[in-house]
């Protein structure tokens, strides 16, 4: 987007833009806005029946967009992995595989506590293809904050790290619904004592190592949940918020007008996944759109941040 300075009679400088994007006139696109022309744009999986993580990944698999990167992960060292929409299909396919396999089903909450690394991506299609509820958690979370997500929400399942794990299991024995945790990369956990016997530890690596790539996303219908946020707390204990799959018409459009998102563009939403923007416009928003996606997983600095911005043409 090009801008040119445009000077007034007093002098004052004046933005303009020459190009304003997708969204050519606000009031005309207001005043059409249908959303049933909307869902129109979407696949489909017959009967009336949607799934937003088929929407998000598969159905771009099916056209031109296959071999299109869809995310580009860089690590805190500057290391980088280039994941295509198809390999996004088939680790996704895989996780929603292996927790179907521990009997993960509709409706089951099943939480991800996980740092910005490409499983934290994967588990955010696997989990409503399985027809489960996703609930993302924020990194930085300290117990008291994990304690309080997984317990209101009834949470089944919780996917983590050895380190974000040993960091809340002194809490497990407060989360008497919490049945499984699938931990994530290496490391031996500490905490497996009298206060998590009821839980079953399982290794990601080990529940995904004899799943296949194909899965068939459950069927939901659009007011079906697909994914539960928190509030930060500030005034009292924190509230769950449930978006349904019918929300995907919303990160869609959004993403389309309101971001100005297009095909070519390499897009940076620098939320972390465990909070709503880091979600709507950081996983769904883009990729239902079929745009490429940069993930930094180092922490926040300003020479780090523009180093991405400039090597990767954000």
């Amino acid at each position: 987007m090009s801008i040119e300075p445009l000077v007034n009679d007093q002098e004052e400088i004046i933005y303009k833009s020459n190009n304003i994007g997708q969204l050519k006139d606000y009031d005309s696109a207001y005043g059409a806005m249908d959303y049933e022309a909307v869902l129109n744009e979407f696949d489909g999986l017959g009967d009336g029946k949607y799934n937003i993580a088929y929407e998000a990944v598969d159905r771009h698999c099916i056209g031109n967009k296959k071999d299109k990167l869809a995310l580009l992960f860089i690590d805190g060292a500057g290391r980088k992995e280039n994941i295509t929409f198809n390999m996004l299909r088939q680790e996704s396919n895989r996780l929603a595989q292996g927790l179907s396999s521990i009997g993960v089903a509709k409706g089951d909450r099943v939480f991800a506590f996980l740092p910005r690394i490409p499983e934290v991506y994967y588990s955010a299609i696997a989990i409503p293809k399985v027809g489960a509820i996703f609930g993302p958690l924020f990194s930085a979370f300290g117990p008291e904050a994990v304690k309080d997500r997984l317990a209101a929400s009834g949470a089944k399942v919780l996917i983590t790290t050895v380190d974000l794990w040993e960091r809340v299991a002194h809490i497990a024995s407060q989360l008497p619904e919490l049945a499984k945790v699938i931990i994530v990369g290496e490391g031996t956990l500490k905490s497996e004592d009298g206060n998590v016997s009821t839980m079953e530890f399982i290794k990601y690596r080990d529940l995904v190592a004899d799943c296949g790539t194909e899965f068939t996303p459950i069927a939901m219908d659009l007011e079906d949940p697909f994914i539960i946020h928190y509030t930060s707390g500030s005034t009292g204990k924190p509230k769950g918020v449930t978006h349904v799959h019918k929300a995907m018409l919303g990160h869609y459009q959004t993403a389309k007008w309101v971001l100005d998102l297009s095909d070519e563009d390499l897009f940076w939403c620098t939320a972390d996944p465990g909070w709503v923007t880091g979600t709507s416009y950081g996983v769904f928003g883009p990729w239902l759109n079929g745009v490429s996606q940069v993930v930094y997983g180092g922490g926040f600095d300003a020479v780090s941040w523009y180093k991405v911005i400039e090597e990767n043409k954000v």
